[in-house]
């Protein structure tokens, strides 16, 4: 085990985190999540993060606070990048081929070597699969995130894809395995067969700002059902646009406005041209702001998903008073709790016999916000922070 830095506090330890997720993507839940801890712990905890990194153009780490936990913060890339900020050309920084290029300006694989060899820690956590930092541990301990298994789950294809391989891999060679669900605990042991005293469950918690109020934004429908996040395999939208069709029809007023992911592809743009709800259907781009608005005005947010981790846009949707209408299934109730409405993911009347009373009855709304409310309030980041410190601290000794 490494030794503590000279001027290290007395019972603190470092942790080294590496580049993965930050190079992989521009927004995320998992890159959010590690983003979160970092400044969780950057504020005056005992564990005392570094990033192996010299430069990020994720969403989470481009503010400058940032850069004293960088291992090796290469001024000429991050120069680049605050340009580019300076500039706040949201098409250009969303590029593929500019942040493939500064990606390659930044070379943060060989920073997180690097760091494996040069830096101080006690422990290394990777923010992904890749195995690529065995051989360079030196005898130190790691801990491994697994946040679902989706890949084993849903596999496309006969062959082991090589995420899953990694995730195995690396799942049996780890001190300590953090899961963030106990539903994503179950599936570690059943299908990857590791011994639950390996294993520890730790929640996530949600990041958007509160509306400052529920003023709706110019135009978007009075009346509208959210759906927030990519949409393909595992997430089930075009079973949750064949559901609506009924409320399509009942209700010629309402709309669909679905966040984030990729524009509609052809076969969801075929099932929107054929829904009753032709005209109503929209997919957008937001900021954390505005989609904090649109959860704040929507009549129900919907998780149709047949599997989920966790579940971020669930906390979002309670945290900002949106009635949440979700599937019953894997994570998701450890997230919603008795402050959710559920529905089987599989039966169209379900969802549909689900979401009347929450279109219809003012009062039924009310009380699943409030409820809603407080059960966000029960996972935050200080939370997540904390109980990941512990697991840290029993590797660290």
């Amino acid at each position: 085990m490494a030794e503590p830095k000279d001027d290290q506090e007395k019972g603190s330890f470092n942790v080294l985190f590496d580049h993965q997720i930050f190079d992989n993507q521009r927004f995320g839940g998992i890159s959010r999540y590690y983003a979160e801890l970092v400044e969780q712990f950057r504020s005056g905890h005992e564990v005392r993060p570094l990033l192996g990194m010299g430069f990020s153009s994720n969403h989470y780490l481009i503010n400058s606070k940032f850069k004293d936990v960088y291992t090796d913060p290469n001024r000429f890339c991050l120069g680049v990048k605050q340009t580019i900020d300076t500039i706040g050309n949201s098409r250009l920084t969303g590029s593929t081929k500019v942040n493939g290029a500064l990606r390659i300006l930044s070379r943060n694989r060989q920073l997180s070597l690097k760091a494996l060899h040069k830096e101080k820690f006690n422990i290394f956590h990777p923010t992904y699969y890749d195995p690529y930092f065995l051989p360079h541990l030196q005898g130190r301990p790691f801990v491994l995130t697994i946040y679902d298994m989706i890949h084993e789950r849903f596999p496309k294809g006969e062959k082991e894809d090589p995420t899953a391989a990694n995730k195995r891999a690396l799942g049996e060679r780890a001190d300590i395995i953090i899961a963030i669900s106990e539903s994503t605990k179950r599936d570690i042991i059943e299908l990857l067969g590791i011994s639950p005293n390996t294993i520890k469950v730790t929640y996530l918690a949600g990041s958007l700002p509160v509306p400052v109020s529920s003023v709706p934004i110019d135009g978007m429908p009075k009346k509208y059902i959210l759906y927030v996040g990519h949409r393909g395999w595992y997430k089930n939208f075009n079973f949750m646009l064949e559901s609506l069709d009924n409320i399509f029809e009942r209700y010629p007023d309402v709309h669909l406005v679905s966040v984030g992911g990729d524009p509609f592809n052809e076969l969801e743009q075929s099932l929107i041209d054929r829904s009753k709800g032709k005209g109503r259907i929209k997919h957008l781009y937001a900021s954390d702001r505005q989609l904090a608005q649109l959860y704040a005005n929507a009549l129900v947010y919907i998780n149709p998903s047949k599997y989920e981790g966790f579940g971020i846009p669930v906390l979002e949707a309670m945290s900002c008073g949106c009635p949440a209408l979700i599937s019953n299934v894997t994570s998701l109730p450890e997230v919603g709790g008795s402050a959710a409405h559920y529905f089987d993911p599989t039966d169209h009347r379900s969802l549909q016999e689900a979401i009347y009373p929450l279109i219809d009855d003012d009062e039924v709304r009310r009380k699943a916000r409030e409820k809603g409310l407080e059960q966000a309030a029960r996972f935050t980041w200080d939370k997540t922070a904390e109980e990941t410190a512990t697991i840290y601290r029993s590797l660290a000794r």
